[in-house]
């Protein structure tokens, strides 16, 4: 009896070390990629935002614990990046060149197989033109409403253009199965839509010229260029605005060091004196600027302001990436946007 007791221990105990079975497996042979590193990130998701993938000699092998089918992403380091569909017990195998880190063989899942068959014969099929390639994409989306593959190809080719078009992106969304449109991406979508509507279509963030404190006018292009830049609208007798300081300065300490990120509040307040004592009270030592106009101001209308505070996230190209979330959201989520853009930065460095 005692053996048996012994016995059914150490099971309970190897059990527990065993990792979890319903955690998806990746694993892939990429020739050329060396020892490099892959992230691998899922943007829309709940679970960790971005996790580290080690290569040794071209070959690497994952796991993670995934509650339901999700799109994520693959990032390398020269910017490339790669979807990935991951389900509960998935195995996957990725194979292909470093030379073509876009045209990678995923086998193991159907959404995966699916759209490694679509992109060899549609979307890296070079006798087809981008129209001819486009009106191929929209199909496949009408033609399986039920599969995750048309999610990623709305996102990735209708509602990621310069210059969208917000009835097709919504007649898009209208023909995927209910289960689809629950996808966090298309509620990014919808709300991205939304916001867009209020600064009047455009994804470009709205041109923006204000003194600081001293009177020198603050432009995007002339203090942040090249840099991600979050903007901030707050004002000093807003309590909610401490709040959201106070988890920006907690965002800047995480990001001290990085050269590709800046910060720029833009208060609404009318009295010069409340606004300088706030910024020193509050201690918030990025860039801060204010036409004292308050919701008088031409910013209100162009950046479509409702609420304080309220939150930007906008690309070094001026292109609005997140609008409307706490600072805690954009921590979160910017490891996406700047790890290839300092390994860009770092080798724009090497060559001077």
């Amino acid at each position: 009896m005692k053996k048996l007791l012994f016995i059914l221990t150490i099971l309970t105990v190897l059990t527990g070390c065993r990792k979890s079975t319903d955690d998806a497996h990746i694993s892939g042979a990429i020739s050329g990629l060396g020892n490099d590193t892959i992230y691998l990130f899922n943007e829309f998701g709940n679970e960790n935002l971005i996790d580290t993938i080690f290569v040794n000699k071209d070959k690497f092998a994952y796991d993670i614990p995934v509650d339901t089918l999700s799109i994520y992403m693959l990032l390398f380091k020269d910017g490339t990046e790669y979807p990935l569909f991951l389900n509960r017990r998935d195995r996957l195998e990725i194979t292909g060149s470093a030379n073509a880190l876009d045209a990678l063989e995923v086998e193991g899942s159907a959404p995966n197989e699916a759209l490694t068959h679509f992109e060899k014969t549609v979307l890296l099929n070079d006798s087809l033109n981008t129209a001819e390639k486009l009106r191929s994409v929209e199909a496949y989306i009408r033609q399986n409403s039920t599969s995750i593959v048309s999610v990623y190809l709305l996102d990735r080719y209708f509602a990621q253009q310069a210059s969208p078009d917000y009835r097709k992106i919504k007649d898009l969304i209208s023909s995927l199965s209910g289960i689809m449109q629950d996808q966090p991406v298309i509620e990014f979508i919808n709300e991205r839509i939304d916001m867009l509507d209020k600064t009047g279509g455009s994804r470009s963030a709205p041109f923006f010229n204000v003194p600081d404190a001293e009177g020198t006018k603050i432009t995007r292009a002339s203090k942040f260029a090249d840099k991600y830049l979050i903007l901030t609208f707050w004002a000093s007798w807003s309590d909610s605005c401490k709040e959201n300081n106070r988890q920006l300065r907690a965002l800047q300490k995480q990001f001290k060091k990085d050269e590709s990120l800046g910060i720029l509040g833009i208060s609404l307040d009318v009295d010069r004196d409340a606004w300088l004592n706030a910024i020193e009270s509050d201690t918030l030592d990025w860039v801060n600027a204010s036409d004292l106009a308050g919701f008088n101001s031409n910013l209100v209308t162009s950046f479509g302001i409702s609420s304080l505070p309220t939150n930007y996230l906008i690309s070094p190209t001026g292109i609005v990436l997140l609008k409307g979330v706490t600072p805690d959201s954009i921590a979160k989520r910017l490891p996406i946007y700047l790890t290839p853009a300092n390994e860009a930065r770092k080798k724009r460095n090497a060559r001077k």
